[in-house]
């Protein structure tokens, strides 16, 4: 139910997430992710599925999109 995501402490800032059903609804939006040691994603309401999370760096504008299946 919990997402640890990881990323480049060299990135020295934040990223937004923001995380998507396969019927395009948003499960949370603009979430900060502060942390490169590990910020949480609360996906213990989400049901059995597949998600879509697209991660975003403001400052660089670059992102990508990281699938999640949850059993």
């Amino acid at each position: 139910g919990l997402l640890t995501l990881r990323y480049s402490p060299e990135k020295k800032g934040v990223l937004l997430g923001t995380a998507y059903d396969m019927l395009g609804r948003p499960m949370f939006e603009n979430q900060t992710l502060a942390s490169p040691e590990g910020s949480l994603i609360d996906a213990t309401a989400w049901p059995p599925g597949v998600y879509f999370l697209w991660l975003k760096d403001p400052s660089s504008q670059t992102s990508a999109t990281l699938r999640i299946v949850r059993l």
